[in-house]
């Protein structure tokens, strides 16, 4: 089964770390999508939902982790990355 918010918060060792540390990159999301759109602001709601409420309705904990993994490798921010700051 997919893991939920909990279970990825407990393993992570921090409640909603990951959560806000993609958010970072989701600052204004664009909703020109008509379907993204009503998702966004469903009827019968005042307020749109915020980026957070966004991610977590269209990806599971294991995408949100792989989607920061990846945006965090394209940026620098990997593993071999640092060491080889280090290095230097």
């Amino acid at each position: 089964h997919a893991l939920t918010m909990r279970e990825m918060d407990d393993i992570s060792g921090g409640e909603n770390y990951r959560e806000k540390t993609i958010l970072t990159a989701v600052d204004e999301p664009d909703f020109r999508d008509p379907r993204l759109s009503d998702m966004v602001q469903p009827k019968g709601r005042k307020t749109p939902m915020t980026p957070l409420e966004v991610i977590r309705a269209l990806l599971q904990p294991g995408e949100i982790i792989n989607l920061y993994s990846k945006i965090s490798e394209l940026s620098g921010f990997s593993d071999a990355a640092v060491k080889e700051i280090a290095k230097n």
